[in-house]
């Protein structure tokens, strides 16, 4: 059964609330257009944005967001602090075509022989900043970093345990929301996902059983196959059935490389296995069966390989365009 329209929140399965369509992956960070409609409520979407902020910050995230490029709803390119072969503590922006300092860190470099002290700023920035200090009774005269191609630096990505403890929370966040679209809302009274909302929430209930989720990404070969027929590093979100356990999974890969997976508990997901493939850019997700996503990798591998495409006789459906 698809879900179309909810009457509790995904995340913390309250009633009552005002919800809200929730970003499956988050259009800010990771681009992509697939929606869980009428999903979380207000709260619960404040708190899964804090979590996309800090998982966007883990190095293998961030590295990925930087490459890319592509997300719609940004403003900027991911910016990390870094330090400078000369020394210098830079606010650099991390493009496709290179590092790029965008500001500077002051430091002083040097008093001169009237005691003046000489600071490093901006470049540009030079008068604003001894106007400043001249407010304050200091005697300074500023000196220009040029601003940039950042050339060598020890990037600093700001992250800590919080980043860490984060993506155990995005996976259980995006699993609860991918399960959304096809599954009824009955089953958030069962222990599976009562469990994924405590990893949401970090929280215990006394006597619940654990939930082990992993706490980063596996990095793939992007040179191989399947990795590299994802085209322009699409993410593809799924849930399939594991063929010796019979137990339902869930499956995220994002940019086309970094590869995550969740078991799920208590739930009948549709026997076609949905798998959506997310295009980072503005085309929506496009849901198809697991079946039909693995014909259309041989496809473009035969594609690929002969320069012309698949001639074979597959009856595969024309993939079902997801809002």
């Amino acid at each position: 059964m698809t879900t179309t329209s909810h009457s509790r929140c995904w995340y913390c399965g309250l009633s009552g609330l005002t919800l809200t369509r929730e970003h499956v992956l988050a259009e800010k960070h990771f681009g992509g257009r697939l929606i869980a409609p009428d999903t979380i409520c207000k709260p619960c979407n404040s708190l899964a944005g804090r979590i996309e902020s800090l998982v966007a910050q883990h190095p293998f995230v961030a590295d990925a967001i930087a490459e890319s490029m592509v997300h719609p709803g940004a403003k900027r390119a991911p910016q990390s602090e870094a330090v400078l072969a000369d020394g210098a503590h830079v606010q650099v922006e991390r493009r496709q075509n290179g590092t790029e300092v965008i500001d500077v860190r002051p430091r002083q470099l040097d008093i001169d022989p009237d005691g003046t002290e000489v600071w490093q700023v901006a470049d540009g920035r030079e008068r604003e900043f001894e106007q400043r200090r001249t407010k304050q009774g200091q005697r300074v005269r500023a000196v220009g970093h040029p601003l940039g191609p950042a050339g060598p630096a020890e990037l600093h990505y700001g992250i800590d345990v919080g980043n860490f403890a984060a993506w155990p929370r995005f996976v259980a966040k995006t699993t609860l929301a991918t399960t959304s679209l096809v599954t009824d809302e009955s089953w958030l009274d069962t222990d599976g996902a009562l469990a994924l909302q405590d990893v949401f929430h970090e929280r215990h209930r006394p006597g619940a059983q654990g939930y082990g989720l992993p706490l980063y990404p596996w990095e793939q070969d992007r040179s191989k196959p399947p990795w590299s027929l994802l085209v322009g590093g699409e993410h593809v979100v799924g849930l399939w059935r594991d063929l010796q356990t019979g137990d339902w999974r869930f499956g995220l890969t994002l940019f086309g490389y970094l590869v995550t997976e969740a078991e799920l508990r208590d739930v009948e997901c549709p026997p076609d296995e949905p798998t959506w493939i997310v295009p980072r850019a503005a085309p929506p997700s496009v849901r198809m069966s697991r079946s039909d996503f693995a014909e259309l990798l041989c496809q473009r591998a035969d594609h690929a390989s002969t320069g012309h495409t698949h001639q074979g006789t597959s009856t595969r459906p024309q993939p079902q365009q997801l809002p």
